[in-house]
């Protein structure tokens, strides 16, 4: 994460690379942080992969299902549709049964 803020931002294509490359990690660290229950840790950093590459689902899923570990989850299911807008057919089933989830809990509340 700090190598790819430290670049140069008036290079040219400097913020695409810099996108391109924090995208991809902060996503891999909003795992990381769900994976261990710190919910709001995986929400921060979703949140971002959702400002910096607003048409990649991994990001939105990730965002869905820290808010779902927050109980938020009208949030939650609206982050978990739209990543389903930007997923391939073939690539959907992961994201349902969360979807299918979050609509179960909100039932329960």
């Amino acid at each position: 994460v700090d190598l790819a803020w430290s670049r140069p931002l008036w290079e040219p294509l400097a913020f695409q690379n810099v996108r391109e490359e924090l995208a991809p990690i902060l996503s891999n660290r909003s795992a990381a942080n769900l994976s261990l229950g710190n919910y709001v840790d995986a929400l921060v950093d979703a949140h971002v992969v959702t400002q910096l590459k607003k048409d990649w689902s991994k990001g939105w899923f990730r965002k869905g299902k820290a808010l779902m570990g927050l109980q938020r989850f009208d949030q939650a299911s609206k982050a978990l549709h739209t990543a389903l807008l930007y997923t391939e057919v073939n690539e959907r089933e992961s994201l349902l049964e969360a979807i299918k989830e979050c609509s179960t809990a909100t039932r329960n509340v």
